[in-house]
């Protein structure tokens, strides 16, 4: 038997909990699928409907059967009969359960992260509620010392908009200073099922080598140590340390700048200045009237405020303010 599960139903104005949100929102919080049910089950629906009387039934003889052959099959368990026992609900039944074997104020355990109706049908049985987290998997990863390369600095503010007040594509080095420490990933635990089955653990994985230029590896091969004075930045799995050229503002009073390494501008860049750099550009103030080409990538804390045109051309990240003038923003 067949499903499209690219098929979806619009389940709004249908009385469906998860679909009570405004027009333009995502329910991201309730685990109810929005696939049809198969046509073998309503069509099992139909057959009873026909009948057109429900009072009072009991348990279908193949219902405890079904169970019990779908835990052998699925878990190689034996379940036996007279273990089953009907409830309402999964939340329900655990009220009953810890009323069964437990009183109040003794504690229970939870394994986080799980289902929070766990915890809050416990405490509002009055349970003390014992947190046991299950652990996660501990993959390698890289220690940095110049900066965090995953944010860059870059602040998200509570109406989604970004700040680039701290903001950086590179961090200044000298030559000898530690960049990055590779930790290892480690090996997973094993568990244990209720029959005291393992369950075999999963070790953590290993990040890949990092590539890239400026620096060289300490003996064990893990401690990354620049090899000059300039810049460092680090982007996926890729270390560049450069050379740096520092100005205080940069126009064409200077002439165009084509340089070998990366340009942090301290104020502005205007005049009709064209900025060429092999490594990234950073200009901390405005830029009005400027060509900026990197064959990395550029970033403009103030913004882009300028009349006329700017040009901003780099092979990668492109981040900071631009207003309401014309700016061309081209992939290298």
């Amino acid at each position: 038997m067949s499903y499209n599960f690219d098929q979806l139903k619009d389940r709004r104005n249908s009385e469906c909990t998860k679909w009570r949100v405004g027009e333009n929102e995502l329910p991201m919080s309730m685990a109810d699928m929005d696939f049809e049910t198969p046509a073998f089950i309503t069509d099992a629906i139909k057959d009873r409907l026909e009948h057109s009387l429900f009072g009072y039934t009991v348990e279908p003889e193949d219902f405890l059967p079904s169970i019990m052959d779908w835990v052998r099959d699925h878990h190689q368990w034996d379940v036996k009969r007279e273990w089953i026992r009907f409830i309402p609900g999964i939340v329900k039944g655990i009220g009953m359960v810890i009323n069964v074997f437990t009183k109040e104020d003794e504690k229970v355990i939870i394994q986080p992260p799980v289902y929070h109706p766990f915890r809050l049908t416990l405490e509002g049985n009055g349970r003390e509620v014992v947190f046991n987290p299950l652990k996660m998997r501990e993959d390698g990863y890289y220690e940095s010392f110049i900066g965090d390369y995953e944010t860059q600095g870059v602040r998200i503010l509570e109406d989604g908009s970004r700040e680039y007040k701290d903001a950086y594509l590179f961090q200044k080095v000298y030559a000898g200073q530690k960049l990055l420490a590779y930790h290892e990933a480690k090996p997973g635990v094993d568990g244990y099922r209720i029959d005291g089955m393992v369950l075999r653990a999963v070790n953590g994985a290993e990040k890949r080598r990092i590539k890239g230029r400026g620096f060289h590896l300490l003996d064990d091969e893990k401690t990354y140590i620049s090899d000059e004075n300039g810049c460092a930045s680090f982007r996926d799995t890729n270390l560049v340390v450069t050379h740096l050229l520092e100005l205080e503002t940069a126009s064409n009073v200077m002439g165009d700048i084509n340089y070998n390494g990366s340009v942090y501008i301290k104020g502005d860049a205007g005049g009709n200045i064209h900025v060429k750099a092999t490594g990234d550009i950073v200009v901390e103030g405005f830029v009005e009237n400027a060509r900026l080409e990197s064959e990395r990538g550029v970033l403009i804390k103030k913004g882009a405020n300028g009349n006329g045109e700017a040009q901003i051309i780099a092979a990668g990240t492109v981040m900071g303010r631009f207003g309401p003038h014309r700016y061309h923003l081209h992939p290298f």
